[in-house]
């Protein structure tokens, strides 16, 4: 070291004064340098003292004045002093800057640049040292978005970060006691939370102790209604080297913190005010009213923070939850969920059958690199696993008897197939879990395709090569070549294309259909059936009105029965319950193929056939249908068949009224000229029609037809109904109805002579009667034309038995039942009398 040492005037009092000790000792430089050494894991590379102008009285030993400055360079932090002596008190201020070694050396999660330099102001006597730390810092905690070459924004970081608004910390170390006491009080601000105060005070005599208390008012950035139980947050807390008991509260939370040795602890929170789950968000009206409370127990090892085990136990109205929670190299929860008896669920849908996943075993695993979720209940299982780093997903849902797997990309595309072998295996899949109060009678299989592109929409495809829909046990309902392609997003709906085929006709559109949803009004802009019809209308959900509009040009139907070209004008008005169906078909044209003869009327009303008598349920909506619909050709249709060529024009309608039965009122018009073969005889129609006065299967005939030969011409009539027709025979010149069937059956009227009347009417006439009247679509089972205009109309009611009413002088019904091939049976009933015959017949 330097000194200058300057003269020092003899003391007053030369009987204490060593002279051989200078009373001041005046520095006027002083430089001192220490070697570098070494700490670990402090590396002193420099420090260098300076003092200057510093006076010792060394009598008193009294440090009178002087200037000193420190600077030390090591690996952790740099430190700068420069302080004053006066009356051996040492102030001034430390400047300390932490190094990139102490970060990375504690593997502190803090950013350099927002500590930058500490700055201390002390104050330093024999008898005590005191120390006032004073900071603030902006976003210290290191992100994505404050790495060392981004400029900090304020608030403006979408990662939890924190800022130091203010610290101070007032230090005192007493040399005699040797005890240190350090209060400190911070303010922080989070995402979360603003204004975060932590007050501390620490002790350190024998013992080290210390105490404080964490507040904050409520949380920000999240919807308060889900914070609310934590508004008025408080820690408090206590402890020393060897243990810590901590307190935590607000308004709707209470818990504590727990360690006797810093060995093992335990923290449990649990709620003190049930949550009221209706307050925080908007839940169906069944499920106003849920409640939540939850406790969660935390025990801790400090020797090995990690694998971290909680347990987690939450009862409400909905579902009691119990949960282990591990959080390790991977975060699994293992719950099982409960619903209570009084459950809010059960009132929500009856339908459900919440035994069937109640309980439910529930296991999810997060890793670095995937998450599983697994699911378990009597009806219901899942294993589906999600790879972070690509977005893949992989599994499958097993829902009764239904397996759906699930594959593909999250932010790409995610595909769904499910592959159905049977329906009604699947309807009764669906039945282990919701009750369905119709069954839909369905036989068949599926495949179901559905592609999420992107997590915005939805790409569904059905297809299924037969299905079959039975109502009863003797009806049937099957379609074919089903293919059903729409697409989905927020608010529209897209029919790509369809085809179905039903009774051997085809309906389809490769043209898109589009429904889209506007808050309460659903658009159909347009819907196409086979390419030609267009329907187009609003509906609103919330009024339950619309209009619905179809429209067609041109709109033709194939089909092995009838090839057939329409003009289609209807409109439908819907206004809540009732429907209103109005508008015209206009038949264009086409050919009719099929078989009349396959064509059976209703037969009479008065037979009644009890195996098929069914309970009739109600129906709202045919209830409230209204319709007027009138249905007329342009060109007559064409039926050429066999025997039969004729053309038939339509002129009905079809009307209904609120509560009413449906109507068929009109005709169908045969044009003169149509002709019928029977027995190579040509039988040329004359302008006939079938009258349509309410029921379609009760239709009035009008129909005749004559036949030319070489002497006569012969007409025959067939009026009334087709379950009680009125056949006459005429001719001109004139022939009895027995001469008459013989020139039609034997080309002469001679056949009258060697018959009688009424052997050749129920030989011939007959058979030639219902041969004629299957062919336009009367189809009999039994018709005899007797001698003076009697006749016997039947209908089969099985193989054996048919039912024949007679038209005489005294009308009456035989039931007729064939025993054997060569033994019948028959029971006749009218007005005047009862018999009973059986008939032996046998063929010579």
């Amino acid at each position: 070291s330097d000194s200058n040492e300057s003269d020092i005037p003899p003391s007053a009092d030369q009987s204490e004064v060593n002279h051989l000790i200078p009373k001041y000792i005046i520095a006027k430089e002083l430089h001192a340098n220490m070697l570098p050494a070494t700490y670990d894991p402090l590396h002193i590379l420099e420090l260098v003292l300076n003092g200057k102008d510093i006076k010792f009285d060394t009598q008193k030993l009294l440090l009178e004045s002087g200037f000193v400055d420190l600077n030390g360079t090591t690996n952790l932090s740099n430190i700068k002093h420069r302080g004053k002596l006066k009356n051996n008190q040492l102030s001034g201020e430390i400047v300390l800057t932490p190094n990139k070694e102490l970060f990375e050396l504690y593997k502190l999660p803090i950013r350099q640049e927002a500590i930058g330099d500490i700055r201390i102001d002390f104050n330093a006597s024999k008898e005590r040292i005191v120390a006032n730390i004073k900071a603030k810092a902006k976003q210290i905690l290191i992100s994505k978005k404050t790495d060392d070459n981004k400029k900090v924004d304020d608030n403006k970081s979408a990662e939890f970060n924190l800022d130091i608004d203010s610290l101070f910390s007032h230090v005192v170390y007493t040399i005699k006691d040797n005890r240190l006491v350090a209060d400190s009080k911070v303010m922080i601000t989070t995402p979360y939370a603003k204004d975060i105060s932590i007050s501390n005070t620490f002790v350190m005599d024998d013992n080290i102790s210390y105490k404080g208390e964490i507040k904050a008012k409520e949380l920000i950035g999240i919807d308060a209604k889900f914070t609310k139980p934590l508004n008025n947050l408080s820690v408090t807390y206590s402890g020393n080297i060897k243990s810590i008991k901590a307190r935590i509260t607000s308004d709707g939370l209470k818990g504590s913190f727990d360690s006797s040795d810093f060995k093992k602890g335990k923290l449990h929170i649990e709620t003190t005010k049930t949550i009221l789950v209706d307050e925080m968000v908007e839940l169906p009206a069944e499920l106003n009213g849920t409640k939540v409370n939850a406790v969660v127990d935390v025990p801790l090892d400090f020797a090995a923070i990690i694998p971290l085990k909680a347990k987690v136990k939450i009862t409400s109205n909905i579902t009691n939850l119990d949960a282990d929670i591990m959080y390790g190299k991977t975060l699994q929860v293992k719950a099982i969920s409960n619903m209570p008896h009084d459950s809010l669920l059960k009132a929500f849908d009856k339908n459900i059958k919440w035994n069937a996943i109640n309980p439910l075993v529930i296991n999810v695993e997060l890793s670095d690199k995937n998450a599983t979720l697994k699911l378990k209940a009597k009806e219901l299982s899942t294993d589906i696993k999600y790879f972070l780093d690509d977005g893949k997903v992989d599994g499958s849902i097993k829902l009764g008897g239904l397996i759906i797997d699930v594959k593909g990309i999250a932010q790409k595309k995610i595909t769904i197939n499910s592959k159905v072998d049977s329906m009604k295996s699947l309807l009764n899949s669906v039945q282990s879990f919701y009750t369905l109060k119709d069954l839909p009678p369905l036989e068949g299989a599926l495949d179901l395709s559905i592609d999420v592109t992107e997590m915005k929409q939805a790409h569904l495809s059905l297809t299924s090569p037969k299905m079959i829909y039975r109502p009863d046990r003797k009806t049937e309902y099957i379609v074919n070549d089903v293919k059903v392609v729409t697409s989905l997003d927020k608010s529209k709906v897209l029919l790509k294309e369809y085809k179905v085929t039903y009774d051997k006709m085809k309906f389809f559109s490769t043209k898109p259909s589009a429904v889209k949803l506007k808050g309460d009004i659903i658009e159909i802009s347009p819907l196409w059936l086979n390419d030609q019809l267009k329907v187009v209308g609003t509906y609103n959900t919330k009024s339950k009105k619309g209009n619905i509009s179809a429209d067609a040009s041109v709109l033709h139907i194939a089909h092995e029965w009838i090839d057939l070209d329409s003009a289609v004008n209807l409109k439908t008005v819907l206004d809540g319950n009732k429907t209103s169906v109005k508008g015209k078909v206009t038949l264009l044209g086409g050919k009719i193929h099929y078989d009349l003869n396959q064509k059976t009327f209703a037969s009479d009303s008065d037979i009644i056939i009890v195996q098929d008598i069914k309970e009739e349920s109600a129906s709202p909506f045919m209830d409230n249908l209204s319709i007027s619909i009138k249905i007329k050709t342009k060109k007559p249709l064409v039926y050429k068949q066999g025997d039969v060529n004729i053309k038939a024009k339509v002129d009905l309608g079809v009307e209904k009224v609120v509560s009413g039965p449906m109507l068929f009122l009109g005709l169908v018009e045969l044009p003169a000229g149509g002709s019928y073969i029977f027995q190579d005889k040509k039988f040329i129609l004359k302008k006939s029609s079938i009258y349509f006065t309410g029921d379609i299967e009760k239709p009035i005939l009008d129909i005749k037809a004559k036949y030319k030969t070489v002497k006569y011409l012969i007409t025959v009539s067939v009026t009334g109904t087709p379950t009680l027709p009125n056949i006459t025979f005429s001719s001109v010149p004139y022939l009895t109805r027995e001469q008459i069937l013989s020139v039609i059956l034997f080309d002469s009227e001679v056949g009258a002579e060697n018959n009688s009347g009424e052997d050749m009417m129920k030989m011939m006439g007959g058979a030639m009667a219902k041969s004629a009247l299957s062919t336009v679509g009367i189809k009999l089972d039994h018709l005899v034309l007797g001698a003076e205009n009697s006749v016997e109309v039947g209908k089969k009611l099985t193989d054996d038995i048919t039912i024949i009413y007679i038209t005489d002088e005294v009308a009456s019904v035989k039931l007729q039942y064939d025993y054997s091939k060569n033994i019948e049976g028959t029971i006749t009933v009218s007005p005047e009398s009862t018999s009973g015959d059986i008939f032996y017949k046998r063929d010579f």
